[in-house]
């Protein structure tokens, strides 16, 4: 559950508030009853921003709030961040649609043949995942704490689009 509302997905969920925050509840509702992430994506071009939306800075926290949700209640990606958190791997998203707010604006491959400093995206997901699993592995969360959740809200589990970098 995010904001005790049962997504099946972080896009559902991102979508679903984005649509809510632009008071537009007849198609956050219809984002929510959406049949795949890529579908709620797709349904989210409906909906009428005032302002541009990821470069605010609610939307991060909006962001970090579903990661969290996210990485707490869908053991497959805890695992993932877990073990790049030992490994102290930086982390990216890396999807070929030059995404230059949320993702490092290139390709995997080219990704990890550019430095950083080079490439054209801020990498703003990769930042905030960094500080979720800060805050999940280094200020004291622990599995116990996952007994308390309630039931999973990512049922889907959706695909890992993440790298992490040695």
């Amino acid at each position: 559950m995010h904001n005790h509302v049962k997504v099946d997905s972080s896009e559902h969920a991102w979508f679903f508030r984005k649509a809510m925050l632009n008071l537009q509840p007849q198609l956050a509702q219809i984002i929510l009853a959406a049949k795949s992430p890529k579908h709620a994506k797709r349904l989210s071009k409906r909906i009428r921003c005032t302002l541009d939306w990821d470069s605010q800075p609610l939307a991060e926290k909006i962001m970090e709030e579903i990661l969290i949700d996210k990485f707490t209640q869908v053991q497959k990606c805890n695992d993932f961040l877990r073990e790049t958190h030992q490994k102290k791997l930086k982390l990216v998203e890396a999807v070929p649609t030059s995404d230059t707010i949320w993702g490092s604006g290139l390709g995997k491959f080219e990704t990890l043949n550019t430095e950083m400093k080079c490439w054209p995206g801020e990498n703003k997901l990769g930042t905030l995942l960094e500080r979720v699993r800060s805050h999940l592995f280094d200020e004291g969360w622990s599995e116990s704490d996952s007994e308390e959740m309630p039931t999973p809200l990512f049922p889907n589990q959706d695909q890992l689009r993440i790298l992490a970098i040695g």
